[in-house]
């Protein structure tokens, strides 16, 4: 009987183990997001904020966190709504609502200008279910076009997702083996097995039994006395 008990426990830690395994191994949902152009507040081309606009989207496409909404996505949601052109939604109001039509979770959003010799950059992180702004990163920077584009962008795109939480980092990801869900998906279905091996052979274990019965004690013939 306690062999029974110990195994049927064992059963239980192994179906335990596998629902676990099988949470690791899906993991978290990943989070929709949409980026959309910066504001161009002078001092460049069009086609240069363009460009900062794509190298912010770049980095997102990078954190395995996100789901980045395609831009055509966005133009189509902007045209159906009357806004020829993606600056001209530029209020944070008119920019939650498109991410609500867009079924996104998160937008990224700011402005970018230039006098002289200095850049002015804003990028925020703005959460659409609430509509506020989940962090926000402001600065000035005195370099070329080449560095805000290849260092202080991508900085800045990382700082403002480690502060809401997504601290990944653009460049390398690194994770733990266990955190792999190609590592617990063979995990996840040896410990499923075994679970459900332990299981059936508990279950025919009780089938035995039931079937058996107690068994008589045999009878010894009496043996004659001396004579």
């Amino acid at each position: 009987m306690q062999g029974h008990e110990c195994a049927a426990s064992v059963g239980r830690a192994l179906v335990v183990a596998a629902l676990f395994a099988m949470h690791l191994s899906f993991g978290a949902e990943k989070v929709n997001i949409a980026v959309f152009d910066l504001q161009n507040r002078g001092g460049l081309t069009q086609s240069e904020v363009q460009i900062i606009s794509d190298r912010v989207n770049s980095i997102l496409l990078r954190n395995k966190t996100f789901t980045v909404v395609e831009r055509q996505q966005i133009e189509d949601i902007l045209k159906e709504q009357g806004f020829q052109q993606s600056g001209a939604c530029s209020d944070q109001q008119c920019l939650v609502e498109v991410g609500q039509l867009l079924a996104v979770r998160k937008i990224i959003s700011g402005s970018v200008g230039k006098i002289e010799n200095l850049f002015a950059v804003t990028l925020k992180l703005v959460d659409v279910a609430s509509g506020e702004i989940e962090a926000q990163e402001t600065a000035d920077y005195k370099c070329k076009k080449s560095d805000l584009l290849a260092v202080h962008i991508p900085d800045m795109t990382n700082a403002i997702l480690a502060k809401a939480g997504y601290a990944e980092r653009e460049a390398v990801r690194k994770r733990s083996l266990f955190t792999r869900g190609y590592f617990w998906a063979p995990v996840t279905v040896a410990v499923g097995g075994a679970a459900a091996a332990t299981y059936y052979l508990l279950s025919r274990e009780e089938d035995a039994g039931e079937e058996v019965g107690e068994l008589p004690m045999p009878v010894l013939p009496a043996h004659p006395g001396p004579q």
